[in-house]
């Protein structure tokens, strides 16, 4: 699976390739966990935000997802249901994953800069 992302802030998500799509979230990168290229401890990241489809998962289906806004044929996991997730803020590095059954699940990293989203390397990804 590949992620796609656009320049907006909120910014708007599309996801391409085989499989099914299990979750996709967005989570805060700590400075601790961003130089990491090997052992990155995804569990200090901080979830932000959440959906899980409820239909529909096919990943070469689905609608573009844009961050904070639930598509229809998707539930909101987290934060809790009707609860808006905070606003992506300026300098901070995001991660952003759709983990997927039957196939490869898709990860990228994000920042904003001037009010805009900007994907920024991996550390330590072959892309």
């Amino acid at each position: 699976m590949t992620v796609a992302v656009d320049e907006k802030n909120p910014p708007t998500f599309e996801l391409s390739g085989s499989g099914n799509l299990n979750q996709f979230h967005v989570m805060e990168v700590p400075a601790s966990n961003q130089e990491q290229t090997t052992q990155r401890s995804s569990d200090v990241n901080i979830l932000l935000w959440e959906v899980r489809p409820t239909g529909e998962d096919k990943i070469r289906r689905l609608p573009k997802i844009t961050y904070g806004q639930v598509p229809a044929g998707f539930n909101q996991v987290f934060p809790a249901d009707g609860i808006s997730p905070p606003a992506l803020a300026e300098g901070k590095v995001y991660e952003v994953e759709g983990t997927a059954y039957n196939a490869n699940g898709g990860l990228i990293w994000i920042v904003v800069r001037g009010g805009k989203i900007v994907e920024i390397p991996v550390p330590g990804s072959q892309g």
